[in-house]
């Protein structure tokens, strides 16, 4: 005899034996979902047991990873600052000396000129723009480079 396909209702068993087949069938089906429901939950438990625990323990990884990642650009920005401040330093230093040479460019070899431009004070002015200028073409040349 052919198995039939339980009905959704029970009008649509044919006799009180099939109604009872198919109250059982159920309950066995039901039995077994609700032992793959509890192992998946457990399972399920673990699984998030490890994933907040790895998601600590990378949480304190980045942490210390971000303040390595600060210290080391402040290092870096701090060399990179003193290298076009010193270049500029030395860019000043080498045009004063062609100046010496080929004559300043206001005034040449003048007497009352030579002592202008080598005060302290002209040359500081001159060695503040020029550091200014090296630091814009850092910033613009940082800031192509990040693109």
């Amino acid at each position: 005899m052919a198995r039939r396909r339980p009905g959704k209702r029970a009008k649509d068993a044919a006799n009180f034996f099939e109604l009872q087949q198919w109250y059982d069938t159920i309950r066995s089906d039901l039995s077994s979902c609700k032992r793959e429901l509890k192992i998946a939950n457990t399972i399920s438990r673990g699984d998030r047991a490890d994933l907040v625990a790895t998601r600590k323990e990378a949480k304190t990884a980045n942490r210390q990873v971000i303040t390595l990642t600060k210290k080391q650009k402040a290092a870096d920005e701090a060399k990179q600052s003193a290298a076009w401040s010193g270049g500029a330093a030395i860019f000043v230093t080498i045009l004063y000396q062609i100046f010496d040479i080929v004559g300043f460019p206001i005034g040449g070899h003048q007497r009352d000129w030579v002592n202008f431009w080598k005060h302290e004070a002209v040359n500081g002015v001159i060695l503040w723009a020029t550091t200014c200028v090296f630091a814009l073409i850092y910033k613009m040349t940082k800031q192509s480079g990040s693109d």
